[in-house]
């Protein structure tokens, strides 16, 4: 009787699951032609979560200042494979910071879970070049700072890190061999540990650009490391496509050699926007409550950018003209079927800012 109840259970769920798989695609929400009454109707309408329909890995990103990323992190843990809640930063004493941010109960609930993915958080070298330059070049500080690392994992009982240097990215590219070295001996001293370790790099913003990753630094770093999280967001520097599908496909191609991308691919985590921006005068990060305010006051009329993949709508308010890029599902189908293709996984930034049935594709 037992067995067949749980049977009966699993059916249920899986069928839940199915119709509203069906359900989406029926009401034509994976679509170009999307209009902001489906949205409406629609982005908080969600299914049970425990099917993981991406087959690559999955990073979502965690920050204390929008907290319902916690929320989506207990609701759907079986999406992700490394949860990265932002809490820590090495300051310009070269001190590990940010403790006050610690969400523990969310860590108690979390592990509480079947199903609980790694947890790796984000440790973001918040210093100036200066700093940096003092970091790469003395062994004792690389030692303590690296010692301070692991043993805030052990203490959290953390699974690993992700050690973000994307701002200092044009700065790296002025000292290598110095940040080469540094990485090598994080990565060594992790893994002497039993913890894993990822790495956050800048993708280049067009081929004239050398600031960013290109495949000879990522061959080097990825024997070293478990997870690469590539920030392919915030593309344009006016009115336009925050993530062009094009532009995310040229950076993987840029990273990853022909010959090497049935090795390497599986460990790069293409980064997609769960957020947008507001371009008026100034642009104006926007995320998922606000994006649900505008539609509800102004029904805008969407359009699909065919080239770079993504949909926008203006609006005007006191009479200036604003155009807004924000996800939609098919804005994130088309990436997860081109990362399907090329074998790489993604990265979400972040998980509090986008729409709860989002998290249906993943």
């Amino acid at each position: 009787e037992i067995s067949k109840k749980n049977t009966l259970s699993f059916l249920v769920v899986i069928f839940c699951l199915t119709t509203h798989v069906q359900f989406i695609n029926g009401n034509d929400l994976v679509t170009t032609a999307i209009t902001a009454d489906q949205i409406l109707d629609h982005h908080a309408t969600t299914q049970s979560p425990v099917v993981k329909n991406f087959n690559g890995k999955v990073l979502a990103y965690i920050t204390p200042w929008n907290t319902k990323g916690y929320e989506i992190s207990l609701k759907y843990s079986v999406k992700f494979d490394y949860l990265s809640p932002c809490w820590y930063t090495v300051d310009q004493t070269l001190s590990i910071t940010g403790q006050h941010d610690e969400n523990l109960p969310w860590l108690t609930q979390l592990r509480a879970l079947s199903n609980t993915p790694k947890i790796v958080p984000r440790i973001s070298l918040n210093f100036d070049p200066k700093s940096m330059k003092t970091l790469f070049t003395m062994n004792t500080r690389i030692n303590t700072l690296v010692a301070e690392m692991i043993t805030l994992c052990k203490m959290k009982n953390y699974d690993g890190i992700v050690l973000d240097t994307g701002h200092l990215t044009a700065s790296i590219h002025t000292m290598r061999s110095e940040y080469f070295s540094f990485m090598g001996y994080l990565s060594r001293e992790m893994r002497k540990n039993n913890l894993l370790v990822g790495a956050v790099v800048s993708p280049w913003i067009s081929r004239e650009s050398s600031n960013g990753f290109n495949y000879e630094d990522y061959e080097k770093l990825q024997p070293l490391f478990d997870i690469f999280s590539v920030m392919t967001y915030d593309f344009s520097r006016s009115a336009g496509p925050n993530a062009p599908i094009g532009w995310q496909k040229n950076v993987v191609l840029n990273l990853i050699s022909p010959e090497k991308r049935s090795e390497y691919a599986a460990n790069l985590l293409l980064g997609i926007p769960f957020y947008g921006y507001d371009w008026s005068t100034t642009p104006d990060a926007i995320v998922g409550h606000t994006y649900i305010e505008h539609l509800q006051l102004y029904k805008p009329e969407f359009t699909w950018n065919s080239e770079e993949h993504e949909h926008f709508y203006k609006y005007k308010k006191d009479e200036i003209e604003h155009t807004v890029y924000y996800p939609t599902l098919k804005f994130i189908q088309d990436r997860l079927e081109s990362a399907k293709l090329i074998g790489h996984g993604i990265s979400i930034w972040e998980i509090g800012q986008g729409l709860d049935y989002f998290y249906d594709l993943l």
